[in-house]
């Protein structure tokens, strides 16, 4: 991969810009018994105020704050420390991944109104900006030459009125350029790219964060199979502006057909797009190129094609992600899919060589036949779409844990489960599950006992050493249906495990048993601390609210307890509710 990489000319300058602040919670807010070494002093005062527990961002008024991040990135430029994100030149400085933000007086005086649902908007640009041209002036005082790199993205992605942003500052603007065929989307992110390279005056060093993981993504978290996101002829056209606006670097999310493409032309935008796309098929399919290349011709032309769309979207009244309804309906219709089918089967045939085999059986089994299985998987849904609306209709589940006759101290082995409450599954958009799933919950003195199986085939679980993007089981709690604060538990194949208060890592004695070796099932088995379960604990008697949800990045559908309707899987409104009985 590397050295495929190398061919396509990837590399350049080493640069840095991303979330730069998690690390500050195990530096400043308390001591993390796996990162003990971390902790330097408690430092309130750096954090959000008006939240309850672990804050989910920074005071970014705070003096004091402002002169810790000010010696990190001296450190970084001096060679001493590396505790921001920073490579080369450039140290980061970008807030955490979350729009909720201090509610101090001082804060908050920054804050403008929210004035439009799109991601991309500015109503924390005047307030996050102030923040860093203040980082900025010190960093050129020290270090000229230097810069401090920052995302163009969520509330922040324009730059903010009546402020000179400082010269050392480069922008990385966040764009779903594969997305622009939706007028909505298109115009809010061209405003904001032209705004930019106009405040820049073509002298400030701007770079790209390429949404390239869209449709992908869409379908990963809704529990759907995408149709595909192709889009060879919108992207020459973006990449020859960014040529010509002179932009200095991108970053892509996702590899695919049109990431080789996008290379291809970021080394020479001249390129004409039609020559690239039967250089690439005869190439690599031989003599299977031309319904190879006709195949990715009719998916592009449904995919970018705004005409194929609802009309909502088509008139700019909506702009959104794309939903199981649109692929399958809009985008996958039966007279696409039929003359793909036969253009599938023709390139089968005209293979002639080993290696031209393989490479059409690749494009069949990685994206052909995940499309018939989304557009079969649709068809089932809307077969069944009345008994899901009863679901809809019906308030979140409710459940009272019984306590066990003896305590098990934790002791998974030890735990009985024969009078434990049993869940009752569904997929989180209501329809019954694709495959067999279990849950049982129980309690004693000191802690909360979950068993949890998925009855599939361990060998098709995916771990990538990580939680959130492994096939995992998350466990949510909270105190209401109300509030956007909880506690949430991820658990990975391999056993590895996270605790998050409000989105950041806290200690607790959770003990997890990820059991992978039985052959035809994912066993999971969780103590919980009580007192860890919701800030103060949790006791008998006591009524709290929790949902959980089995995330599948290896096919299917991701499931839960309490059906969501959304592609978010920590839906207050949504939460069952719990009592632990006497």
């Amino acid at each position: 991969m590397k050295l495929f990489a190398l061919r396509l000319r990837v590399g350049g300058e080493k640069y840095a810009c991303s979330h730069s602040f998690y690390g500050y919670y195990d530096r400043f807010w308390a001591k993390n018994p796996k990162n003990e070494k971390d902790f330097e002093a408690s430092h309130p005062e750096y954090f959000a105020k008006g939240y309850q527990g672990l804050p989910p961002q920074l005071c970014y008024t705070n003096e004091a704050l402002m002169k810790q991040v000010i010696k990190d990135a001296d450190d970084y430029f001096n060679e001493k420390n590396e505790h921001l994100v920073a490579r080369g030149d450039y140290v980061s400085l970008e807030p955490m991944d979350t729009n909720e933000y201090c509610k101090c007086e001082k804060c908050q005086a920054l804050m403008d109104k929210k004035t439009t649902e799109l991601f991309n908007s500015s109503w924390g640009s005047r307030y996050w900006y102030n923040f860093v041209n203040k980082i900025a002036s010190e960093v050129e005082k020290t270090h000229p030459g230097k810069f401090v790199s920052v995302l163009a993205y969520r509330e922040h992605a324009y730059p903010p009125k009546d402020m000179k942003i400082g010269h050392n500052v480069s922008i990385q603007m966040c764009l779903a350029t594969r997305e622009w065929f939706i007028p909505k989307v298109k115009e809010n992110e061209l405003k904001l790219y032209h705004e930019w390279i106009e405040e820049g005056c073509g002298q400030r060093r701007m770079y790209l964060w390429l949404y390239y993981c869209f449709p992908a993504d869409s379908g990963n978290c809704g529990g759907f199979n995408c149709f595909p996101g192709y889009f060879a002829h919108t992207m020459s056209e973006q990449i020859k502006m960014f040529a010509k606006d002179g932009i200095r670097g991108i970053f892509m999310e996702d590899f695919d057909i049109d990431v080789y493409l996008t290379y291809k032309l970021l080394d020479n935008p001249s390129l004409n797009i039609d020559d690239l796309l039967d250089d690439y098929f005869t190439k690599y399919y031989g003599a299977a190129a031309q319904p190879m290349k006709e195949i990715y011709l009719v998916i592009e032309d449904g995919y970018s094609n705004i005409k194929n769309y609802p009309e909502d979207i088509q008139s700019g009244k909506e702009g959104l992600h794309q939903t199981e309804e649109i692929a399958w309906k809009y985008l996958g219709t039966d007279e696409r899919m039929k003359k793909l089918a036969t253009l599938m089967n023709e390139a089968e045939k005209s293979a002639v060589t080993p290696a031209d085999k393989k490479r059409v059986g690749l494009f069949k089994s990685g994206v052909w036949e995940k499309m018939v299985a989304g557009k079969t998987r649709y068809e089932y849904k809307e077969k069944y779409k009345d008994e899901v609306e009863k679901v809809k209709n019906t308030p979140p589940p409710e459940m009272s844990i019984p306590k066990m006759d003896k305590n098990a101290a934790g002791s998974l082995k030890a735990v009985d489960f024969s009078k434990a409450a049993s869940f009752k599954w569904y997929t989180t958009y209501g329809y019954s599950p694709d495959r067999k799933i279990t849950g049982k919950a129980t309690y004693d003195d000191k802690y909360l006992y979950f068993e949890l199986v998925d009855y599939i085939k361990p060998e098709r679980l995916y771990c990538d050493g990580g939680i959130w993007n492994s096939d995992d089981w998350e466990i949510f709690f909270s105190t209401d249906r109300q509030s956007s604060y909880c506690n949430q538990l991820g658990i990975n194949p391999a056993g590895k495990f996270l605790m998050l208060n409000s989105n950041a890592e806290y200690n607790s004695k959770t003990i997890v048993d990820s059991d992978t070796k039985q052959g035809d099932r994912w066993i999971v088995k969780v103590a919980i601390p009580l007192i860890d379960v919701l800030p103060g604990g949790v006791v008998k008697g006591s009524v709290f609210y929790m949902n959980i949800v089995r995330s599948t990045k290896s096919g299917g559908d991701n499931i839960a307890w309490s059906a969501l309707f959304n592609n978010a899987f920590f839906t207050p409104a949504r939460l069952g509710k719990i009592t632990l009985k006497d």
